[in-house]
């Protein structure tokens, strides 16, 4: 056993009501009586009395006739393992209900916690391993971990980016009918919209190029017939000197479609629509030409 805990115990342990273990400790101060103590204070009917007084260390006890136990070597540490400190602690080195040290009157919470810091064990800084300790080991097999700060594959590159003879198609036929026809951008998102459900040809998938470039190429092509069916019906009026009646006649038509004058350009949703009647207006004025001997 270790003298110097049974001591710590046996003091925290001595009171009025042990006076036969105050008797054994006063007649030989030693581990085995100690010992002796320990074993009466088991013994008792008595409760263990935690907060006895320990001030007989100075009087009853003689601690210089312990055997092999210098007085400064005697460590007497309350519940929670803190040494007695007597810049802290009472002077008479007794201990609270719960067992922990008694604090000694007019010290301060910020006094306490600097002289348990002082208590505190400090960490033992490991040796420095040497030059010679170090050589010959082998470096540790590498981790079978992810890391995840290691940099991310790119991802392969996505269909929708590829070009293809289908989206070329399409994109050709949509530049011409906004730069070329000058059509509005809008005009031309509405229809993709109406037939796709998607506004723009940008937001289309892959697989719906082929159809928007069928699409916007059919309006290209109407456009440029109905513009060229227009301006052979003008040329023949020119001729024949009845502008005056071309106009009145087409003009209406014009405004029933909002179509542009004098290039005729509608919106292309109404294309199919109003080709339909500039066709049958052109047939009349080629029939007309034909009659009148009126030529290109």
């Amino acid at each position: 056993m270790n003298t110097n805990k049974l001591l710590a115990q046996a003091f925290l342990a001595i009171s009025d009501g042990y006076a036969n273990a105050a008797d054994i400790m006063a007649n030989d101060f030693n581990e085995e009586n100690v010992e002796k103590v320990l074993t009466t204070i088991a013994e008792s009917d008595e409760p263990l009395k935690l907060d006895a007084t320990v001030a007989i260390l100075d009087t009853e006890l003689d601690i210089d006739s312990v055997s092999g136990v210098e007085p400064d070597q005697v460590i007497l540490t309350d519940s929670a393992d803190v040494e007695w400190d007597e810049r802290i602690h009472a002077g008479t080195k007794t201990t609270k209900a719960d067992g922990t040290w008694k604090r000694r009157k007019g010290v301060t919470d910020e006094l306490v916690k600097q002289v348990l810091a002082e208590k505190a064990p400090i960490a033992e800084a490991e040796p420095e391993a040497s030059a010679d300790d170090s050589a010959g080991t082998p470096p540790p097999p590498p981790s079978l971990v992810m890391d995840d700060s290691a940099p991310t594959p790119p991802a392969p590159p996505s269909l929708e980016d590829k070009e293809t003879p289908e989206r070329t198609r399409a994109i050709t036929a949509n530049a011409y009918l906004v730069n070329t026809l000058t059509l509005s951008f809008d005009d031309v998102k509405d229809v993709i919209e109406d037939k796709f459900g998607h506004r723009g040809f940008d937001k289309l998938l892959p697989s719906q190029h082929g159809a928007c470039a069928d699409l916007l190429e059919h309006i290209q092509s109407g456009y440029q017939l109905s513009i060229k069916q227009v301006n052979d019906m003008r040329q023949w009026a020119a001729k024949g000197n009845c502008v005056d009646h071309f106009e009145s006649g087409i003009k209406p038509l014009f405004e029933k479609y909002g179509a542009d004058y004098p290039s005729g350009l509608v919106k292309p949703m109404d294309l199919d629509d109003y080709m339909t009647h500039i066709q049958a207006r052109h047939d009349q004025w080629a029939k007309w030409a034909e009659d009148n001997k009126v030529t290109l």
